[in-house]
């Protein structure tokens, strides 16, 4: 009977568990932990005992390497495809360099010695090595000879610019047969090498797409470039052997040799193309790739990562590779090794080519240093990469001279570009459609000198000492930044912009018409006042300078305002710019002229003197004469400031004034302004009195704000017969509609006095008056057609039509701030119409403020100021000035004292008469007019006077 077979004790396990009923619930089982194994190591090895290396495993020798070749440091090359064993390369390119007996960089030559792969440029592994029959006859490698040079110049033709020169002058310059070989061979392979460049490109787009993307083609093609820089060598050379100059036939040798070496690797990069593409693409150049064997080639070394990559490419297409590789790593047979061969090209030393001096070439045509890295010989050699003696790499004398001249040409060409570019810049930004845009800050600077102003206060914070602005209106300025081309519009060109021939006739305009032109415009966008602006006092260095001028200006007040008149009959006197006030109110301007009079006067007098020492027949030269007079050195008397007026001003005070002040008979002072208290607006006053200085400048913002509205309303003063500018003071312009309007509008219930400070009460119209007041100021401006224009394209804008109708009793709060911020947006824009920044809205101004501080303190002590009256405590929500503390020089001098002028009581009843101008309904009717005058009392009198008025 057979015995049972045992079973395992796994099985056993395994069937014992199967018998087992399973429990209720499943409990996994428990893992044992696993332990490492103990390896049983010798008695006599301890573990700290060091292993011995185990024995590399040396890779086999693939089976297509034909040869091998040792090199340094045990590597070598391993050659598949060819025969050639190259020599170690690297020691001749780190220990040689300079030119070879055949002409050619020795070690560094390219188109013999193989080379690293370099990505960019495959095609230089088609190089062809020429045969010892084409060394000798081929023009693209044979060595240049005495018998290529022409002995003779060229024949002179009239109207060409070159002319080669010949050997009997000492120039070398090839001869006019070989000369159009060389052009018939340039143009021929720049031809072949477009047409290569074509069919890469059809091939790529047309059969690419059907090769695996991991196939090493798309990596070639991705990254092969086209020999940029010999298609300019090639041309350049050959330009110079025929029109150079070259004056030694050594530099004529280089630059022959250069034209070859462009040229071969040009026919190499169609070869390279030709073998890439498919056959049926080759328009019939396929024959030029099948001329040249594999043994004619000359390579390619492959290293690292690109030995995978590229080598299987390069077999395919029978082109020799070398690999680079660690012969300790390869079990290779010892049949394989021989000895290396003899280089490709002479590397010995040519000593004429290497000692003499006068380079003139370009400095990549010279063989590079030796301690060039070998994988950067190729990159260097080409003129891709600087060479690393580019710094101390000198040239010749001559060639030092020629590139001295070119740089200043170049450097003379470039500061006629940047000219051009600067005058092109400028026509950009003052005539801003003929071109694209500058930065637009620089568009607004060029073309408006108030936006220019108005960045430059801008860049710094405004000074404590400034008058206070309105917050609404503040709040409106700053929105306004976004209408700034309003203000600084394109200037007119002579020539009109939309003429079809408009660059041609723009070239034919002189210079100076030009200029003119600019300047003209420009001129007419200047800030010129009457006025003193803001800006003198407030761009100030100094604190000190800052009371200086404020200090000059109270003086000159009465004279200021005097000049309104004056301008009308003298066309001396005219409004100044911002550099005028500020000679006029510093000494400069004073100074300036008290010197150039007394100058003046002792030229004539010199020259009356020659008149009458002159004998008869005698002739004077007067503009020699006068010419050195002013030459002549005279005592000048000291310049005084305390009688700044003592030879007055054409420029400020008018021929009549300044005749009046020069008299020497009878001279006339004119008046000087002093503060509404009766002191002297001194320096040293101002200066420990900040809250004065503000003051002071508040008042003369009010009265440039009234001159600014009467520019704005020039038509409609015209229209009523009044002077562009009125004299704001008293007379016939003060009595005029417009001009009461626009006082009201800005100083309410005050008025200007004849010294030029303000008189009258500090109450305030209500808003609703004031809101009436401007509109009918802004419906009334010149620009306001323009504003509307500019802003027709805003659905929130209310034109002047729909804003005549406004009712502004019926809006609520909400409603009649918006209108109020739509009406100081409306003068701004108004303002940028009439190309100047708009004059601030200030708080009303207190006429006690403008008191020194010593005056100020007296008003305030209760025992010199009465106490104010009950009614006037409940009715005023503003401190008022009682008439009777009024100082009497003071009101001799207010608008009640003057011819026409007006007492407080009487110019309140005009006033409110002439606001029944501004009431919603113009029909004469009794409720509407009780409403009308209801809304503008102050008092009890006015208030009955409205019962009994028709409106």
């Amino acid at each position: 009977m057979a015995s049972t077979p045992r079973r395992s004790t796994s099985q056993t396990r395994a069937i014992a568990s199967a018998a087992q009923p399973a429990p209720s619930g499943s409990v996994p089982r428990r893992r044992l932990p696993k332990f490492k194994k103990i390896v049983n190591r010798d008695p006599g090895q301890t573990p700290s005992t060091p292993q011995p290396p185990r024995p590399a495993v040396r890779k086999k020798l693939p089976s297509d390497v034909d040869v091998v070749v040792r090199w340094s440091n045990n590597t070598g090359l391993l050659g598949v495809g060819t025969t050639y064993r190259p020599p170690d390369v690297r020691q001749g390119v780190a220990r040689d360099s300079g030119f070879g007996l055949d002409g050619l960089w020795r070690w560094h030559e390219l188109l013999r010695q193989p080379g690293l792969l370099d990505g960019t440029s495959p095609y230089i592994a088609w190089i062809k090595i020429p045969t010892i029959d084409e060394k000798e006859n081929n023009l693209m490698y044979r060595r240049a000879q005495r018998r290529d040079c022409a002995l003779h110049p060229e024949v002179f033709v009239e109207g060409r610019k070159r002319r080669g020169m010949g050997v009997v002058h000492g120039m070398y310059r090839v001869t006019d047969e070989l000369y159009a070989d060389m052009q018939e061979l340039c143009k021929d392979l720049r031809r072949k090498c477009d047409a290569a460049t074509r069919l890469l490109r059809r091939a790529i787009n047309a059969r690419l797409k059907d090769v695996k993307s991991t196939s090493v083609i798309h990596r070639i093609v991705d990254n092969v470039r086209d020999p940029v820089r010999e298609y300019l060598d090639v041309v350049h050379a050959c330009e110079l052997l025929r029109y150079g100059c070259l004056s030694t036939f050594e530099d004529f040798d280089i630059c022959f040799t250069a034209f070859q070496r462009a040229s071969v690797i040009m026919q190499a990069y169609v070869d390279f193309v030709l073998a890439i593409i498919p056959m049926d693409m080759t328009n019939g150049l396929a024959t030029l790739p099948s001329k040249t064997s594999s043994a004619f080639r000359r390579g390619v070394i492959l290293s690292g990562r690109d030995i995978e990559a590229y080598v299987g490419f390069f077999k395919r297409l029978c082109i020799p590779v070398w690999i680079y590789a660690d012969l300790n790593e390869v079990d290779i047979p010892l049949d394989k090794f021989g000895p290396a061969d003899l280089p490709r090209c002479d590397v010995a030393l040519c000593q004429h080519l290497n000692s003499y001096r006068q380079r003139v070439l370009p400095m990549r045509w010279y063989p590079p240093p030796p301690d060039c890295t070998w994988s950067l010989v190729e990159p260097i050699a080409r003129g891709y990469l600087p060479r690393p003696d580019q710094a101390t790499f000198k040239l010749g004398d001559e060639a030092q001279r020629k590139k001295r001249k070119i740089e200043a040409s170049q450097k003379h060409q470039q500061r006629r570009i940047d000219k051009e570019e600067r005058a092109l810049k400028r026509a950009q930004k003052v005539f801003g459609d003929l071109g694209p845009s500058l930065v637009r800050y620089k568009e607004l600077t060029a073309r408006s000198p108030a936006a220019r102003r108005y960045f430059i206060h801008k860049l710094k914070p405004r000074p404590t000492f400034a008058p206070r602005v309105l917050p609404r209106y503040a709040a409106c300025e700053s929105d306004a930044e976004r209408h700034l081309s309003l203000l600084a519009p394109p200037l007119q060109h002579p020539v009109p912009t939309s003429h079809p021939d408009f660059l041609n006739k723009s070239a034919e305009v002189p210079r100076d018409v030009l200029d003119n032109a600019v300047k003209q415009q420009l001129e007419q966008r200047l800030l010129k006042t009457f006025i003193p602006p803001l800006c003198i006092f407030t761009a100030t260095t100094t604190w000190k300078k800052t009371v200086m001028y404020v200090s000059n200006a109270v003086r000159l007040l009465p004279s200021i305002l005097d000049r309104v008149p004056t301008s009308r009959v003298d066309p001396h006197v005219q409004p100044l710019g911002p550099s005028d006030w500020r000679a006029i109110l510093s000494i400069n301007h004073w100074k300036k002229l008290s010197f150039d009079t007394q100058r003046q006067v002792y030229v004539n007098k010199r020259l009356h003197q020659l008149r009458e020492e002159l004998e008869e027949g005698e002739a004077l030269d007067e503009v020699k004469e006068r010419a050195n007079a002013m030459k002549d050195k005279i005592d000048l008397e000291p310049y005084d400031h305390k009688t700044w007026y003592k030879y007055g001003s054409l420029q400020f005070y008018g021929q009549h004034t300044t005749d009046l002040i020069m008299d020497s008979e009878n001279p006339t002072v004119p008046s000087i302004g002093k503060l509404p208290c009766g002191c002297d607006a001194t320096e040293e006053l101002l200066l420990e009195d900040p809250d004065l200085v503000t003051a002071i400048l508040t008042w003369f913002e009010q009265l440039r704000l009234m001159h600014w509205f009467a520019e704005l309303l020039s038509v409609s003063l015209s229209e009523e017969g009044t002077s562009s500018m009125p004299d704001f003071r008293a007379g016939a312009d003060a009595q005029t509609e417009t001009v009461m309007l626009i006082r009201k509008l800005v100083l309410h219930l005050q008025s200007v006095g004849m010294d030029g400070w303000p008189v009258g009460r500090d109450d305030l119209f209500d808003e609703n008056y004031v809101a009436r007041a401007l509109t009918k100021v802004l419906v009334r401006a010149n620009c306001a057609e323009d504003v509307d224009k500019f802003c027709a394209n805003d659905d929130l804008w209310i034109s002047t039509s729909t804003l005549k109708g406004v009712h502004y009793e019926r809006l609520d709060q909400t409603e009649f701030q918006y209108m109020l911020d739509h009406l100081y947006m409306r003068y701004i824009l108004t303002s940028f119409a009439a190309k100047q920044w708009p004059v601030e809205f200030n708080e009303l101004l207190h006429p006690q403020s403008l008191y020194c501080q010593g005056c100020r303190q007296r008003l305030a002590s209760p025992l010199d100021s009465p106490s104010p009256s009950p009614s006037q405590d409940e009715d005023s929500d503003h401190s008022t000035c009682d008439p009777g503390d009024v100082p009497q020089d003071m009101a001799a001098s207010s608008d009640a004292g003057s011819p026409g002028g007006l007492h407080t009581e009487d110019e309140d009843e005009d006033w409110r008469h002439y606001c029944r101008h501004f009431s919603d309904d113009e029909t004469s009717t009794d409720e509407s007019s009780s409403v009308a005058q209801d809304e503008y009392d102050y008092n009890e009198h006015s208030r009955k006077e409205g019962t009994e008025s028709d409106g």
